[in-house]
């Protein structure tokens, strides 16, 4: 699973991880994308798990990763 991607579209390292992990079959990439948010940083510090915050990216991205491991 790739995680802290940037949510700058203009940068390509999120491609390039997954062009770079090609390189290992073995090794079974998720679907999701984990991007690098501010609203984790600020869960944290408030005591909050994302889901409790005001984020639906965020959210999204969580839910998304909880159907694929389901």
């Amino acid at each position: 699973m790739l995680t802290m991607a940037p949510t700058n579209p203009i940068i390509n390292e999120t491609a390039e991880a997954r062009a770079y992990l090609r390189d290992y079959p073995q090794l079974k990439l998720r679907a999701t994308v984990i991007r690098d948010r501010k609203i984790y940083r600020d869960g944290m510090s408030e005591g909050k798990g994302v889901v409790e915050m005001n984020n639906s990216k965020a959210k999204a991205e969580l839910q998304c990763l909880v159907k694929e491991l389901i």
